[in-house]
């Protein structure tokens, strides 16, 4: 093999090491290897070739083994973070695991399956992109909604949120700070949601959640929504709230408790 390439090759692998890159781009080759690049491109298309260096999109590159799914996710949608589903689940608010890794975002990017794992894209308003927490350092850091906006998220989207179910569950036993929970609605503003959220959490008796419920109180409109969006037209309807319980409310005290 050329002695030149060798060279180069080891160089790449060097800078990996040490910096203890296991996921990478091809501008950070470039920003560290000035005018060498082009050598050092031609290394790195070697190491693809050998195995040695995959390609997970273009410009985008990691070490065999790399299985950090979020930390993937913030490289693919650098201004994004990880939510819904996927974010319930990493605060230990649902033991089903999710086959897919939700990514909120303020821009559009297409679904991506990378190395097995399916990651999805949901463009949401720059407004919405609040509360965001970022875990971690080097290649294994990546943003995350909070704890408050993952549940106000999940109410806006339920469809992102693995089911009726698991939501409710993990809203029960969820601990909530009222103030970033009352930030994180105003900033979705989905009226519908957050009268489902003050009935659920008044209904839970989370005492420590008042402010909220008296502000979610405030947010009701004259127009009745399904506490159940996914379910039928169907059951009474309550006033204070201004919502139609198409679930029993036995039902969901039951399930909220005992689903796992």
């Amino acid at each position: 093999m050329n002695t030149v390439l060798i060279k180069y090759k080891t160089q790449v692998l060097n800078y990996l090491d040490e910096n203890s890159y296991h996921i990478f781009s091809l501008n950070q080759l470039k920003t560290h290897f000035g005018d060498d690049f082009t050598s050092i491109f031609r290394a790195l298309k070697s190491l693809i070739n050998d195995g040695i260096i995959l390609t997970l999109q273009n410009g985008l590159y990691c070490r065999p083994g790399f299985s950090d799914q979020n930390a993937l996710a913030y490289y693919l949608a650098p201004k994004g973070s990880i939510a819904y589903w996927s974010a319930l689940h990493f605060y230990g608010l649902t033991d089903q695991f999710p086959n897919t890794v939700f990514v909120q975002a303020p821009t559009l990017i297409r679904d991506k399956k990378i190395m097995g794992t399916q990651y999805k894209f949901i463009k949401v308003k720059p407004s919405k992109l609040i509360q965001i927490d970022i875990i971690g350092r080097g290649n294994s850091k990546f943003a995350i909604t909070s704890i408050e906006k993952t549940m106000v998220d999940c109410f806006d989207e339920i469809d992102y949120s693995g089911g009726w179910e698991i939501l409710i569950h993990a809203l029960n036993v969820v601990k909530l700070n009222n103030q970033k929970l009352i930030e994180a609605c105003d900033a979705i503003n989905n009226i519908s949601a957050i009268k489902r959220m003050g009935y659920l959490i008044e209904i839970m008796d989370k005492n420590n959640l008042k402010s909220f419920v008296n502000y979610a109180l405030t947010r009701v409109n004259q127009r009745y929504s399904l506490l159940d969006p996914s379910g039928n037209d169907e059951g009474k309807y309550l006033s204070r709230w201004k919502l139609r319980l198409n679930v029993e409310v036995s039902e969901i005290l039951s399930s909220s408790v005992n689903m796992y």
